[in-house]
This record gives C-alpha cells, sequence and structure tokens, in this order.
C-alpha cells in the first residue's frame, strides 16, 4: 500500500539509478492488502492511491471524458520535450529542442522535461539529448520514463479542486509540478495523475495589504500565482522599484519547492529566506477545499507551508510576500586558474583560499554579504554579493579578503573587480555569463548533497582548520573517483534573521554560514558503469562535513535523495510538529513524495514505499544477492530477471495489462540483450507510453487474483504534429477523449493478428540437453553463441553448411541467458535470432525466435528480408508436449516470435519453456525439409 504508511511491498522490478544501491523506483508489482511489517502507532488512516488500469476502481471512459469536461479540457497527453528528434532530427521542432536544451527557462515550458535528466529517466526508459553535444543522433527509443502519462494544466483553482476529488474517487496517485527543479525527483511520479501548476501566472502588487482573518497590514506585498519563475518575478516588480527574495536561477518557480522548502539566494543573509516573507497563501487541501491561510486563519498549516517542503500539505495556488524596496546590488568578483595538484588535501593553493574564505565569513555575514564561492581542482569563482544604497561599503569589507587573493603565488588572476548593479536585474544578467553560469547546468544528469556549516566552526583559527581539512578531504575523494572535485560553498541563508518559530524550515539553517554542496553532472553519453557509482561517491564525498557536524542537517532541497536519517537532516526538531500537521490536513496520504513529511516511510525507492528484505533490500536499496548494483536489470529472455519473471508467471496468477493512462512505469520490457543491439532500430521498448517514429506501445503486467482476466484490447491511432501517426494500445475501458497542445485522439477498430496453420512444417526432432540449429536452407550460414562471462566460452562464427546442424550443450548464464544468431555473413549483419535461458531450477529451459536486429521498419510496415531462413519459414520447438513456434515464410510472425520488444509480456507471449532433457531446437528454411 502507497501513502504514508509503513509497509512491506512485494516488488519485482526496479529501475532509475543505481547508486549506493538505491533505486528510483519506477514501478512496484504490490499485493493491495499488504499487511504492515511492524505495527505503527502513528499510521495513517491511509487509502492506496495505487489503482491500476484494468483494476474495478479504474475510470471508464465516460469518467475520464467527464473529469476533462469539468476542468475545461485540461486534460493533456505528455509527449517528452525531446520527442521531435526521435521522430525527426532535421525538423524545425528537433532544432529548437536542441538549441535550448541547457536553457532552464525553455526546459520549464512544458511538462515534458525537468532540470535534471536523472528525474526524466527510468533505468533506460528516457528522452533524452546528450547534453555536451545536442547535435549527437538519437539512438533507442523516446519514452516517459518517469514523466505521467497524462498532466492536467491547471490554471484555476477548480481545476486542482476537481483533479484531487478525481483521484482520490479512483484512487489514483497524484503528483504535483510547477518547474521541475528538484535534486530528489518529487515533481515526477510514474503511475500518476499529475496537476501542472506552470501556467499559473498572474502578479499583483498590493501597496497595502491585510491578510484575510488578521487585523495587522503589510506594506509592499507581492501576489504571484503558483506559475511564476524568478525572472518573471522580479519583472513584474521591480517597475514598483520592489526587490524579491529570488535565488541565483531564473526559471526556479519560486512559489513552489523553493518558496515552501526555504528559499535561499543573494539577498538571503540581509532580508532572509522566501518562507520568512510569506503573508498568506491560497491552497486548495487534500479534500478538494480551497482555503487562504496565514497566521490568524489556519496557522498550522500555513507554518507546515512555510518551509515544510512542496508537495506534502495542500496544492498552492498563489503565494502572497513581503517584498523590499530597491537597492544597488554591490558585488565583489574574482576568478583565478591555478595548475591542478595531485593531491588537493596537500594543495597550499587550496588551503590558503578556503582559510582566508572561513577567516572573513563571519565579518561578511554581520554585514549581510551574501556568497556564491565555487572552489575547483584548478579553478575559482568568488561572488560577494552585499545589496546597499552604500556602494563602496563592500570593498571596505572584503578587502582584506581581496588582498590575500591577489598576493596568491602561482595563480592567474582572470577577473578582480567591484562592480554596482543598480537593477537586480542587471546583476543576474551579469550572473549569466558562462565563466558564472557554468556552475549550474541543467539539462544534465545530477546527484549531490549537502551539508550545513554553522557559525561556530568560523569563531576559532582551531574550528577554521578543521573546517578546511574538511572541504579538502571531501574535495579529494571527489576529484579521486570520477574527476569532479568541485565544491561549492553557499553563504545564502539567513544567519542573521531568527524567526521565532514563524517558518518551519530546518531551525539548523539559522545558525550557519556556509552551506557546502558537493556534487556531479553526467550526460547520457556517460557510460553507466560510470553513471552508476556516481551518487554512492557523492554521499560519501559529505561523510567529512556530517563528522564534523554531528546531529546537523542540510537544505532539504538540496541533500541527498539517499539520505538515510533524512528527517533530522531535512527537518530537525520540527519533524514531529510537521507530521502531525500532516496527518490533519491530509489524513490519507494523498501527496506523497519522496522524503517529504510524510508518515513513518524512513527508506524506499523513489516513490515512498519500503522494500520487502525478500528482494534482497539493504537501508540503502534492493539489489540481487551477487550482484553488483545495476541501473536497469533488463527483464529480456536472456536475462535473470526474465527467466525469474516466467517461472512468476507460470506458477502464480497474474494478469497482464495494456493501458496508456498512468502506468507504473519501470519494468523495461526491451527484448534487448547487453551484447547485442550496437545498431538498434527505433522501437517501443519500454512499459510506460514510448514515443517513438510510428508506434508507442505500452504494456504492464501485475498480480492480480485467479478470478481476473486480462483487458480486453482496442487501437488507437494519435496524429499529431510531430509524428505521422502514433499507435496507442489502450483497454476499452479507461481511455479518455483527451486532446493535447500537438494531438489529435480518434478511435478505429482492432485488427486480431493474422491466424497461422497449426504445424505447418515437419516435426523437429531435438537432442537431449542440447540446442540445435537446424539449417534446412541451400545455403551456408554462420552462427555465433553469446552469453556473459559466467556462461564459459561459446562458438564464434562457426560455419553451418546447408542442410546440416548445429549443436551446442544448453549452458546456464547467471546474468543472462544465451543468444544464437545466425546470419550468412561471418560479420554477423543484421542477425536472426534465436535464444534459451536456463531457471534457477537448472531443469527447465525457456526459448524464443527473435526477428528485433534483422527486421527493418520503414513506411511500407516491417520488413523481413533481411532475416536469414525467414523466406522458406522458420520454427522453434522442444519435445512434443512443449510449446511450438512457426512463422510463415515472408509473413510477419507478429505470435510466435518477438518482433515487438514488449511481447514478452503479453497473454500468449512467444517463449516456450520445456525440460532441458528434452532440449531446444530452431530450423531455418522449415518448408525445404520434407
Amino acid at each position: 500500500m502507497i501513502g504514508c504508511l509503513a509497509i512491506e511491498l512485494r516488488l519485482r522490478y526496479v529501475c532509475g539509478l543505481a547508486v549506493y544501491g538505491s533505486y528510483t523506483l519506477c514501478q512496484q508489482h504490490s499485493s493491495r492488502n499488504a499487511p504492515s511489517s511492524t505495527p505503527n502507532p502513528n499510521r495513517f488512516n491511509s487509502s492506496n492511491y495505487t489503482c491500476l488500469p484494468g483494476q474495478p476502481c479504474w475510470p471508464s471512459t465516460e469518467d475520464w471524458n467527464a473529469f476533462n469536461q469539468s476542468i475545461s479540457g485540461r486534460l493533456r497527453l505528455t509527449i517528452p520535450w525531446a520527442a521531435p528528434c526521435y521522430s525527426d532530427p532535421a525538423s524545425e521542432e528537433c532544432q529548437k529542442v536542441a538549441m535550448n536544451y541547457g536553457n532552464g527557462v525553455s526546459r520549464t515550458g512544458q511538462y515534458g522535461s525537468v532540470e535534471f535528466l536523472d528525474w526524466e529517466r527510468c533505468g533506460h526508459s528516457h528522452c533524452a539529448l546528450n547534453s555536451f553535444n545536442t547535435s549527437d543522433p538519437v539512438s533507442g527509443t523516446c519514452s516517459l520514463g518517469r514523466l505521467s502519462a497524462y498532466h492536467v494544466e491547471a490554471k484555476t483553482g477548480n481545476d486542482i479542486s476537481k483533479t484531487l476529488e478525481f483521484v482520490r474517487k479512483h484512487d489514483i496517485r497524484v503528483s504535483i509540478k510547477n518547474t521541475g527543479h528538484d535534486y530528489f525527483g518529487r515533481s515526477t511520479a510514474p503511475n500518476s495523475l499529475a496537476i501542472w501548476t506552470h501556467n499559473m501566472k498572474d502578479t499583483t502588487f498590493h501597496k497595502s495589504f491585510q491578510p484575510q482573518g488578521c487585523s495587522a497590514r503589510y506594506e509592499n506585498i507581492g501576489e504571484i500565482g503558483a506559475g511564476i519563475q524568478a525572472q518573471e518575478a522580479w519583472e513584474a516588480f521591480e517597475p514598483h522599484s520592489m526587490l524579491v527574495t529570488v535565488g541565483a536561477v531564473a526559471s526556479v518557480g519560486i512559489a513552489g519547492g523553493y518558496g515552501q522548502g526555504g528559499g535561499h539566494g543573494p539577498l538571503g543573509p540581509k532580508y532572509g529566506l522566501m518562507v520568512d516573507q510569506a503573508v498568506e497563501f491560497d491552497v486548495i487541501t487534500a479534500d478538494g477545499r480551497q482555503h487562504t491561510i496565514n497566521e490568524c486563519s489556519d496557522p498550522d498549516l500555513f507554518w507546515a507551508m512555510r518551509g515544510g517542503g512542496g508537495g506534502s500539505y495542500a496544492v498552492l495556488t498563489s503565494y502572497k510576500f513581503q517584498l523590499h524596496p530597491a537597492v544597488p546590488i554591490n558585488v565583489y568578483s574574482f576568478q583565478a586558474h591555478f595548475p591542478p595538484p595531485k593531491d588537493i588535501t596537500q594543495s597550499e593553493i587550496h588551503r590558503e583560499i578556503l582559510t582566508g574564505l572561513a577567516a572573513n565569513q563571519t565579518l561578511f555575514a554581520n554585514h549581510g554579504i551574501a556568497g556564491y564561492n565555487f572552489v575547483l581542482p584548478n579553478h575559482v569563482v568568488f561572488l560577494q554579493v552585499m545589496p546597499s544604497s552604500d556602494t563602496s561599503a563592500i570593498k571596505t569589507i572584503t578587502s582584506q579578503w581581496r588582498d590575500l587573493l591577489v598576493s596568491l603565488p602561482g595563480i592567474i588572476i582572470t577577473e578582480d573587480e567591484y562592480h554596482s548593479f543598480e537593477k537586480f536585474s542587471q546583476w543576474h544578467e551579469f550572473t549569466e555569463r558562462p565563466e558564472i553560469s557554468r556552475n549550474g547546468p541543467v539539462g544534465l544528469g545530477f546527484n549531490g548533497a549537502g551539508r550545513f556549516i554553522p557559525r561556530d566552526l568560523f569563531n576559532s583559527s582551531q574550528s577554521v582548520d578543521k573546517l578546511v581539512d574538511a572541504v579538502l578531504s571531501a574535495m579529494q575523494f571527489s576529484y579521486a573517483r570520477h574527476g569532479g572535485g568541485g565544491a561549492q560553498l553557499y553563504a545564502t541563508g539567513p544567519d542573521n534573521l531568527p524567526d521565532n518559530g514563524k517558518t518551519s524550515v530546518n531551525p539548523i539553517w539559522r545558525n550557519s554560514l556556509w552551506e557546502v554542496v558537493m556534487g556531479q553532472f553526467w550526460t547520457t553519453a556517460t557510460p553507466p558503469d560510470v553513471r552508476s557509482p556516481i551518487q554512492k561517491i557523492v554521499s560519501e564525498t559529505i561523510e567529512p562535513f556530517k563528522a564534523l557536524t554531528p546531529g546537523g542537517g542540510c537544505y532539504m532541497n538540496e541533500g541527498d535523495w539517499t539520505e538515510e536519517n533524512w528527517q533530522q537532516t531535512f527537518f530537525g526538531e520540527h519533524y514531529d510538529r510537521l507530521l502531525s500537521v500532516k496527518k490533519r490536513y491530509d489524513p490519507t496520504g494523498l501527496f506523497n513524495c519522496w522524503k517529504c513529511v510524510c508518515g513513518t516511510l524512513q527508506i524506499g525507492l523513489g516513490i515512498g514505499v519500503r522494500v520487502d528484505a525478500a528482494f534482497g533490500g539493504s537501508p540503502g536499496g534492493p539489489h540481487l544477492t551477487g550482484e553488483a548494483p545495476r541501473a536497469f536489470h533488463d527483464p529480456s529472455p536472456h536475462t535473470t530477471e526474465h527467466r525469474r519473471f516466467l517461472q512468476f508467471k507460470m506458477r502464480a496468477a497474474s494478469a497482464t495489462l495494456m493501458a496508456l493512462p498512468l502506468l507504473a512505469v519501470g519494468a523495461h520490457l526491451k527484448h534487448g540483450h547487453e551484447h547485442v543491439h550496437a545498431d538498434r532500430h527505433r522501437r517501443a521498448v519500454a512499459t510506460e507510453v514510448v514515443v517513438v517514429t510510428k508506434t508507442i506501445y505500452t504494456t504492464l503486467t501485475v498480480d492480480q487474483p485467479e478470478t481476473s482476466s486480462s483487458s480486453s484490447l482496442s487501437s488507437t491511432i494519435l496524429s499529431t504534429s510531430q509524428f505521422h501517426s502514433i499507435t496507442v494500445k489502450l483497454p476499452e475501458k479507461g481511455a479518455p477523449d483527451i486532446v493535447s497542445p500537438t494531438a489529435s485522439l480518434s478511435t478505429v477498430p482492432s485488427k486480431a493478428p493474422a491466424k497461422t496453420p497449426n504445424n505447418p512444417y515437419p516435426a523437429l526432432a531435438s537432442q537431449a540437453n542440447n540446442a540445435i540449429i537446424v539449417n534446412s536452407c541451400d545455403y551456408d550460414v554462420y552462427v555465433s553463441s553469446i552469453g556473459d562471462e559466467s556462461c564459459g566460452p561459446g562458438n564464434v562464427c562457426k560455419l553451418v553448411p546447408a542442410n546440416s546442424t548445429y549443436a551446442e550443450p544448453i549452458r546456464s548464464c547467471y546474468k543472462s541467458g544465451i543468444s544464437l544468431k545466425v546470419a550468412k555473413t561471418k560479420a554477423l549483419t543484421k542477425p536472426m535470432q534465436f535464444e534459451y535461458t536456463v531457471w534457477d531450477d537448472k531443469t527447465t529451459v525457456s526459448y524464443d525466435i527473435s526477428y528485433l536486429d534483422c527486421m527493418v521498419e520503414n513506411s511500407n510496415g516491417k520488413d523481413f528480408s533481411a532475416c536469414v531462413g525467414h523466406e522458406h519459414g522458420i520454427q522453434a520447438g522442444s519435445g512434443e508436449e512443449c510449446p511450438v513456434f512457426h512463422c510463415l515464410a515472408d509473413v510477419e510472425c507478429g505470435q510466435h516470435a518477438y518482433t515487438v520488444p514488449e511481447f514478452g509480456y503479453l497473454p500468449g507471449a512467444p517463449v516456450g519453456a520445456c525440460s532441458i532433457d528434452k532440449g531446444v531446437a530452431f530450423e531455418l528454411c522449415a518448408e525445404n525439409r520434407t
């Protein structure tokens, strides 16, 4: 059961980032009535919010259409932002995406992208470009990853109220996305109906404002809709000569996780966090009711939403906050380069720079000076920011710091300047320079971790030495393991502004001068074996700071998503009270996000669930016993995962559902192999909606009672401006007639697969304990037998003459099955594949035929002319009582072989199983044998 309950789930597939043994869970296969592993006195009276297509709770088409009408037609079909580049790389749409791929504002302009790629993807399921070279050709399939299949483009409070009513009624999970700036992926959740608040763009300036139900009045109050971003905010209020306490990134939605989780920036030391400015919110609670809350009306909820995190207590629609009279933004900017040391802990340059910065930090904080400090192995960037009418004060206060920097031997100074900007927008334009903005890129993957550094560590030379040692140790640890080594030292917090209990932000922040963030970026071009351990490395990198600050914490929006002690680290002493508010206003756990305030969930896999010990999970997350953590376990007939799935499928009741709406995304149903598909054509490869050149396929397998049956299917054609035609297979129940901004939807009759005669070819004679290929063609072929390193060597390019037989003993692989690749040439170009996998019991073998590497999809459909032996038919079998698969000559073998990757999880999938002592046999040109 998902919600705010600590429960045990039977998880069968996970996907996402294999980091520190943790995974982003994108699909769960669970018993809907799974019991709690231990009694929990704090548990919620929670609903599941796990309804899936095909279950009785799932909305009918009429339900969906009525819901869409109730929100003025604002239900949208999600199309990933980079989809045009998978359909037509030369198109204008693709060029626009590629040109703006690293632009934060552009990335927020649609639901189908987020700022960091790790939270768009789900294992190998994603739709991304190479961030460092967006013109690189894409490969594979464009798929939704963690994005919801449907989202509501909310424009009014009514849209949100109706959406919450709908998901409560049908037990569907809800997610909330504004701009998608999040280190934890809390704004994306597969198997959810998403509320997208980005286009709630109202702004109002109140010269005088009285909160509802309060006697006090405030001067200079800004009011913004939930979707307003930082740049839009300062542009709206700058004409009124007002400052907004935004951060350094223009594209951040300041009323979302920023304005509800804390919100730090260049004005923080002088005016406080964004939550310190809040005077009133308009929100919609889990029951669908609209409220105006402040210190006088619903003070507990108002307190919780002033620092307790977004997406947890209610959906915010309007944020009213204190503005500040504009003053010049005065800046000291310093940059320098130097040779990178072999060992950063022994670098005198780094030690002197960091010691000097730490020694001056208390002085800077006392004068309301913010700091953006980036220290890299061979480069430093320092920005000291002082909002003040006294434009000369910053020179006096930073003079000692500057004297140290310019006197350092062995460095090349590239900037040593003082600036004064009359307007905040001018300051922002300055920070957009590449040498500064490159420290906060978007459109890449990012793994990070942070820690607050309290004021008392800056009070003596001894404590400063310990702090500098920690920074250098962390940098060296990072540098030695993945080539990063950079440290971000933010002095942007509210040290001078105690809140007197008015906000719920972690109290530790009020007494901290630095927020240290360590992290590493990666792209789609980063090899999986390099990418997978990055988060573990980053998590370990922050350990020197944890040792220095026992019982400390970090900013909940810039922490380690694998943090185990997250309640204390992110929320501090406020957690218990926040939990009490959560129970009061969201008793069923409708709002549920990763490591937000939610029941007693302490560890989980991306969507707030606990891992059953049967999966072999550790506190960091699950991985299969004996295997290193991997980003993805491919459940093709070649792999252990697929073998286990088949055993489960044959031994327990299960139902396979084909559905577009709100899929539990994650078990990657690609019929692919780690050792093949180097030249893969574009095709559907995942459980969720997958956008490809021609077809969207969606598949989901879940545990069902024995009485359940599969949904009957219809076929729907979706025509869009980006794709010529996209086929979507939907259940007859639960397919809303929605129109996305670029799509129209119409229904056409379903087509049954063509029937083939029973046993059209002479029976195959298999050999006990052997896998054989009978070459009945009138030409020679080559066979390569490929498994993994655990199988022992196989044959490579073995010549099999016409009308002869290839045989090998059936081999067992730990991580995969065996692929018998067959082609006319030694190069094995576009091979036909015959595949078998030995089960865990060592007595059973499964087998199948695959056309996926030899067939070609074009405008006329599937072309099998390159598939060796297909021109005269192909078959596979094992013993008289075992399943036989046969493919007629020059006919698409839609029910007896893999021509669609997902087919392995459909009813009647073309995978047979028999005892090993019967052997496995495959035949080419089967009609030639009489």
